[in-house]
């Protein structure tokens, strides 16, 4: 099938490749008095594709040239090009991404109500195992299309070809059955894969196999799971170049990053998770990632990007079979390496969100590891400790997410996981993330975070982005002078809770907490005090004058206050709830929210 063709004198491609071997001769010569003359070859070795990169004397009429093999050859003044396209990723798979060419498949689950709020209703929020079969096949007993499309992609059930044609029309029955989305069982169909609605797309991923059974090595996890919906929601999302993905699995997060780069790279060392992936892009309608096989970052070896998302097989166990969960590198090499060599694949100003996890002594040590891992490589850091546990406690909740609790397998792999940290000496694993930003500067910050059980439920970049710009500038500020002399105001994305008891003389103020509307649920327990200065914070005076205002309500000396109030303003900052008005910037209207620094 060709792939590359040549067109009114440019190369293009309609989508990426890996999609079959073929030989394609690209004969120069001129026209319009224009060469096809090579003017660069870039030409590293991979793992799977080699990645060639030519610029021609007609670069203005070229479009970008796919990743693969290709030898250039001249022979009597013409040009011959033989390109090899990786097979690995469509015959890893079920699916066919590369026959999906309109919209119509989206448009019918969009008629048919197939939505993350419709279907969430009629599973009462549940997933996988969790899922109380007998109650949603009651609830699906109406044959309308969006419970025959629940029923064959999400239960999995195996259904009448006529079923399925009536839900799908005007789409194709043998349509779906090219594609890979359904195949024949028995007298009916069954859907290859889970196809479950997230947001505004649809994910494929595999059905969990039958009770007993173990999951086959190179399953394909979920992409709404929750280490994928924590990395989400720690992911900033600027307006970027260029994205890389590492460890895509079923793609979400390249595809989530395609609404806001220009381009993405999707990394995975399992070709059947990158034939899932791949599949999920064409059935969204994403045309700008691209997908490549190999191991970390031996794909992108001589590539920087703007912004880097890691969610690797980070778990730390013995040698697992399971692809996405550890590749046997032992301990927590998978983490280390990933935090140790994404600083090499940012562009200046870029950042990178990796999912980790860590060994440590004890509670005063739980930072150390990962901050000596991102040392002295240009970047900004901000460590984030989600959970610290037992090895006991953390093999049985990483093991839950692969097995039945009642299983013998289960119990024989707990056994051999507590076991394998006694060996290694572990007394403690964490689980959290690494945030990373390669910035030029003379010293770089670093935040380690225990967010100690605080919820994460909703997407926290426009937070995190404060959180960064609020480090930004205490680290460049020259000392307490200066932190005085800035003007700060109240961001209005909080709540403040107050509890009230009732006393002889009324109501009467127990506590006051000040916590985050969105994002990272931080929480600041303040005093009337406080109250009374975050009112006064709208940029339009000095934190001296603040402090002095506040100091001679209390009766008590500047210096005092100061002492008490720089060190809270600092924590605020850090928690995102103030925010430093730049010099000259001109103070918020009235019910205007901040202008971000």
């Amino acid at each position: 099938m060709i792939l590359a063709w040549l067109q009114r004198g440019k190369i293009v491609r309609p989508r990426e490749l890996s999609m079959g071997s073929f030989l394609f001769s690209l004969k120069g010569g001129t026209r319009g008095g224009n060469a096809f003359t090579p003017r660069q070859m870039i030409l590293p070795a991979q793992s799977i594709q080699a990645h060639l990169l030519i610029a021609w004397s007609i670069a203005p009429r070229i479009e970008n040239v796919p990743p693969f093999s290709m030898r250039v050859e001249t022979r009597g003044g013409i040009f011959h090009a033989q390109f090899r396209v990786s097979t690995a990723i469509l015959e890893a798979g079920p699916f066919r991404p590369d026959r999906v060419r309109d919209s119509a498949w989206r448009e019918r689950l969009r008629q048919a109500g197939f939505t993350e709020r419709a279907v969430g209703q009629v599973l009462e929020g549940r997933t996988d195992r969790n899922i109380d079969v007998p109650c949603a096949l009651r609830r699906t007993a109406e044959p309308s299309p969006l419970h025959v499309l629940i029923r064959t992609f999400i239960l999995g059930m195996p259904m009448s070809q006529d079923a399925v044609r009536a839900a799908v029309s005007p789409v194709d029955v043998e349509w779906l059955r090219e594609v890979g989305l359904i195949q024949c069982a028995g007298g009916g169909v069954r859907a290859t894969a889970r196809l479950l609605p997230w947001r505004d797309l649809v994910l494929l991923s595999d059905f969990l196999p039958p009770h007993g059974q173990a999951l086959r090595s190179d399953f394909v996890m979920s992409g709404a799971s929750p280490s994928s919906l924590s990395l989400t929601r720690l992911t900033i999302r600027h307006r970027v170049s260029t994205a890389l993905d590492l460890g895509t699995g079923a793609g979400i997060h390249a595809l989530l990053a395609a609404a806001h780069a220009e381009r993405v790279v999707a990394i995975d060392i399992n070709p059947r998770a990158l034939n899932f992936a791949w599949m999920n892009a064409c059935l969204n309608g994403i045309g700008n990632v691209s997908f490549r096989q190999g191991s970390f970052f031996e794909p992108v070896a001589d590539e920087r990007f703007d912004l880097i998302v890691a969610n690797p097989p980070f778990i730390i166990s013995p040698q697992s079979r399971l692809m996405f969960q550890n590749p046997g590198l032992g301990r927590d090499a998978v983490s280390e390496l990933v935090v140790r060599q994404a600083p090499a694949h940012l562009n200046e100003g870029g950042g990178a969100v990796c999912l980790i996890s860590w060994t440590h002594e004890n509670e005063g040590d739980w930072e150390a590891r990962p901050c000596r891992w991102a040392a002295g490589k240009g970047c900004d850091f901000w460590l984030l400790r989600a959970t610290s546990e037992s090895p006991l406690d953390y093999a049985a909740h990483a093991l839950r997410q692969t097995e039945e609790t009642q299983s013998t397998r289960y119990a024989e792999q707990l056994d051999a996981w507590v076991e394998y940290y006694r060996q290694q000496n572990i007394a403690r694993l964490a689980l959290g993330a690494a945030i990373l930003r390669k910035r030029r500067a003379s010293r770089h910050w670093v935040h380690c975070e225990d967010l100690a059980g605080a919820t994460l439920s909703t997407d926290a970049g426009e937070q995190l982005q404060r959180v960064c710009e609020a480090e930004d500038f205490l680290a460049g500020s020259s000392g307490e002078e200066e932190l005085l002399d800035c003007r700060v105001v109240l961001h209005p994305d909080h709540v403040l809770e107050q509890r009230l008891v009732a006393g002889q003389e009324g109501w009467a103020n127990r506590s006051l907490v000040l916590q985050a509307a969105h994002g990272l649920e931080r929480r600041v327990a303040i005093d009337g005090r406080v109250l009374a200065f975050l009112s006064h914070c709208d940029g339009k005076r000095t934190l001296r004058e603040l402090i002095a205002e506040v100091a001679a309500q209390a009766a008590v000396d500047f210096a005092t206050a100061k002492v008490s109030g720089l060190p809270l303003i600092c924590r605020l900052l850090r928690a995102g709830f103030l925010v430093v008005r730049p010099q000259g910037d001109s103070p918020p209207a009235a019910g205007a929210a901040p202008r971000r620094p």
